[in-house]
Parts: C-alpha cells; structure tokens; sequence
C-alpha cells in the first residue's frame, strides 16, 4: 500500500487484513504475461477457513440444496459467514430455521437432542 507522509514522500506500508486468499486472482497474470493487480501483492495467507455440514440422517436424506434449509432448523455458530448468509441470503428465507449459538459443540448438542436437524 502506498501512503504519503506529512512532507508529501510516498511510502510503502504492510497491512494485514483477515480477507479469503484467493491464490488464482493473487498470480492472475494479463494477456502480456504481466501480472494483472499489480498493486496488489497478496502472500502468506496465515489462516485457512472451511465450512462443514452436519445433519441428523434419520430426520432427512442427504441435503442437496440449500432450498432445504427453509423447511428444517439449522444450528449455526454465531459471528460466521455461514450464519450471516443463512440469516440473509434469498431475502432472508432460510432466517425463520436459523438457530444461533455461541459455539460449535452447542451446535452439536442441539443437533443431537433434536433441537436442529443440522
């Protein structure tokens, strides 16, 4: 990132952001061989996220769409994408099934007493 100091230099800074790494867009490279972002210099993505399902398979058959989480109770763990999405995608849809909580094991209790199908 470049800023400019109080006597008008431009310098350099580091900013470390929590964003998805996306190695493809951070090497994409333009119809010359250059790279395409050239302010951008994306590197060493120091954490990894991934999102996993769980559901009560004697409530339900694998899910196939996301269309399901309308009819059943979802347990999601608050402060998430996938809380946020399930709360406010398709107009907001899936947020009448959406059961938050503080944590992933909660979560899964609630799964397991039935509370929630997934």
């Amino acid at each position: 990132m470049n800023l400019t100091s109080e006597d008008g230099q431009r310098v350099k800074a580091d900013v470390m952001l929590r964003v998805p790494y996306d190695r493809e867009f951070a090497f994409k490279r333009d119809d010359l061989g250059l790279p395409a972002h050239e302010l951008v210099h994306m590197f060493a993505p120091y954490q990894r996220e991934r999102w996993a399902m769980a559901y009560d398979a004697a409530q339900m058959d694998k899910p196939q769409t996301a269309a399901r989480f309308m009819y059943y109770p979802v347990g999601v763990e608050v402060d998430t994408v996938p809380q946020f999405y399930l709360t406010t995608a398709m107009g907001g849809r899936f947020r009448d099934n959406t059961h938050t909580f503080p944590s992933v094991p909660e979560a899964f209790r609630a799964l397991r007493s039935g509370d929630v199908a997934w």
